[in-house]
């Protein structure tokens, strides 16, 4: 080195503290960034350890453990000290580490620099549980690969949940697919199908890879698609939540069957419509024979009232054949009795011209019955209105035939002999005939009906009164001998009173009772 001259003059003092200042102030700015930077150290180590739910390891190249943060101790169970230095491996199942997966994700993760992970791992003390996580390479400035980061988080309730998910989707699937009776198939918001099972494909013909993504109106009749049908059903399910119609259907071979629908529009947890489910079944072969039963049955009923029709005019004839009869006699006491059986014949065919005139042929209005009955013996009778006043009061019972003949041969005994015997001589009174439920037969409370208890015939009047010595339990006159026939035959008692004229009446069942009428006529020959 060449020496300067002794001489040389030295260098300036201003530009020696300059220098000086600029490395203070160099060495100052270095001071703040390594402050700064044990800050971020810092923060980085308050970070990760606030991590408890996450286990947070870092590893050197070969795999062993160099940090480990308080979520691993909690996720995994060991300490710090007691894993420091220890093999990656103590965190893998045997048969894990036996296939070396510890190493081959460290590989992997060195050359992708990163990798996720999904795979049992061990707890201390040996228990397994599901892991999902990340492994990093770590890196420094040249390149050169430092160590790996580990984050692993406990995904064992998540996983359980999943697979209850993936065994309830299964299940459903497998509940679909195996529904062949029903065709199961959903529809999108736009009325495209979307879903399509085993028992759409058996109804329909089109299997799955042909109709998915087809319009819903590829399977209504085409005069039902172009009016806009499949689109209106879609819009009544999404207003009203649910919508059911029944129509024909048209299959991939183009014939028709008859179909009931039930559409139910899906929408999510925040209620945003997702597309529709369609339940549908073939009831092609219900419809015919319901068809069928119902031309049977209108046959049958035809049939039924033509014979209610026939019975009656046959009856009419009978009556018209005893009137001639009665006419002819000259015994009055004959005449009489002739005219008696003419009037109970007369009261079986009312109730065949009631029930023939009826919608229904198997049951009566017993009421309006009442009504018709007593109309027409006054006019045989030719009862003086202005003498002796009538008055009928009835309920809606609703008798079947079985109980309504032996009950209307009844009531035309019991108002036949009012008319004859109880007013002579031109004596005025009043004749009430009632017919009602009796209410305290049932219990309401229960839910029982008034239809399940007791019914009551009254006919009352205020006129002479039945002779003190007669028994009504044995009276002696055919009349009276047939009220108790039938109203043993309707299972029914009588109750007499003869409190200011006489008064009977008959409670029966209107239920239960043993229509032994109407199989073998009434027993009347005891």
């Amino acid at each position: 080195m060449k020496e300067q001259p002794a001489d040389a003059p030295l260098p300036e003092k201003s530009t020696l503290e300059n220098r000086i200042a600029q490395l203070e102030e160099e060495l100052a700015s270095r001071r703040k960034a390594y402050d700064a930077l044990g800050a971020e150290k810092e923060q980085s180590e308050l970070f990760i350890d606030s991590m408890l739910d996450h286990a947070f390891i870092a590893f050197d190249p070969e795999g062993r453990v160099l940090r480990w943060n308080q979520g691993a101790e909690l996720v995994l169970g060991w300490r710090a000290d007691e894993v420091l230095g220890q093999s990656a491996a103590v965190l893998y199942t045997p048969d894990d580490v036996a296939q070396d997966l510890p190493a081959r994700e460290r590989e992997e993760a060195s050359e992708q620099g990163y990798v996720h992970t999904e795979a049992w791992h061990i707890r201390r003390g040996g228990t397994r549980f599901w892991c999902s996580g990340s492994l990093t390479a770590v890196r420094n400035q040249t390149g050169q690969l430092v160590g790996f980061v580990k984050i692993l988080h406990d995904s064992t309730e998540w996983e359980a949940a999943q697979e209850r998910l993936r065994e309830s989707e299964e299940r459903l699937r497998l509940f679909i697919s195996n529904v062949t009776d029903y065709a199961l198939l959903q529809v999108d918001t736009e009325a495209h199908i979307s879903s399509w099972n085993a028992g759409a494909a058996r109804a329909f013909g089109y299997g799955e890879d042909e109709i998915l993504g087809q319009l819903m109106r590829t399977l209504y009749v085409p005069e039902d698609a172009m009016r806009g049908d499949a689109e209106a059903d879609l819009e009544m399910a999404r207003q009203s939540g649910r919508f059911e119609d029944a129509r024909w259907l048209v299959r991939k071979d183009g014939s028709r069957f008859f179909a009931r629908w039930v559409t139910t529009p899906m929408r999510d947890e925040a209620g945003k419509l997702r597309g529709y489910a369609k339940v549908m079944r073939d009831e092609t072969e219900r419809r015919n024979t319901e068809q069928q039963m119902r031309a049977s049955l209108a046959e049958k009923r035809v049939l039924l009232r033509e014979i209610h029709h026939r019975v009656k005019n046959n009856l009419q004839v009978v009556t018209s054949l005893l009137s001639i009869q009665a006419d002819r006699l000259e015994k009055p006491e004959l005449s009489a009795i002739l005219a008696d059986t003419e009037n109970r014949v007369r009261a079986i065919a009312a109730l065949h011209e009631t029930l023939y005139s009826s919608q229904d042929l198997a049951s009566i209005d017993f009421g309006s019955y009442v009504q018709h009955v007593v109309r027409s013996l006054i006019g045989f009778f030719g009862v003086d209105m202005d003498r002796l006043h009538v008055h009928v009061h009835t309920e809606d019972l609703v008798l079947d035939i079985g109980q309504a003949i032996p009950l209307g041969l009844i009531l035309n005994e019991l108002v036949t002999n009012a008319f004859k015997h109880a007013f002579p001589g031109g004596r005025s009174g009043t004749l009430e005939i009632q017919l009602s439920y009796v209410r305290d037969s049932v219990d309401l409370e229960k839910g029982q009906t008034l239809d399940e208890g007791m019914g009551k015939l009254t006919i009352k009047d205020d006129g002479v009164g039945l002779p003190e010595k007669l028994d009504i339990d044995e009276p002696g006159s055919m009349g009276l001998h047939l009220v108790n026939v039938l109203v043993a035959q309707l299972q029914g008692e009588l109750e007499l009173s003869r409190t200011r004229g006489t008064s009977i009446s008959i409670k029966f069942p209107i239920e239960g009772i043993l229509a032994r009428f109407s199989e073998h006529g009434p027993d009347i020959a005891r």
